[in-house]
């Protein structure tokens, strides 16, 4: 079953993918569809207790013509920083004027010109 489950989960995730009961009397059985209409095939059939299992993960909202929707989850991780060709982020030693060594931060990738002359 957590085979079909997870092929369930995968399929609710894309765009327009809704679950709604297969009509009255069936016992329970919800049909997965992959576009908006009913008349579009069914793509995957589940019973009461693996419809349970979705309602836990991902969660379930409510459609408006009928059925069930995923719910969508926000990322929990952040992206990366854009990436910047060239920066090796580090830090120097610098002498302030009055002789003292400061730690700052800088860019310890090379320079364009610094490139260039090696070139």
């Amino acid at each position: 079953m957590s085979r079909l489950l997870e092929r369930a989960r995968g399929l609710m995730t894309r765009p327009g993918a809704w679950l709604g009961a297969d009509g009255p009397g069936t016992g329970g059985v919800y049909a997965l569809r992959l576009s908006a209409d009913r008349r579009s095939r069914i793509s995957l059939t589940l019973t009461e207790v693996e419809f349970r299992a979705l309602v836990d993960q991902p969660g379930l909202r409510a459609r408006p013509g009928g059925g069930w929707t995923a719910r969508t989850t926000a990322d929990e991780t952040a992206p990366p920083p854009p990436g910047r060709p060239g920066f090796v982020a580090g830090e120097r030693d610098l002498i302030q004027a009055d002789g003292r060594l400061v730690r700052h931060r800088a860019n310890l990738g090379e320079s364009p010109i610094a490139w260039l002359a090696r070139r």
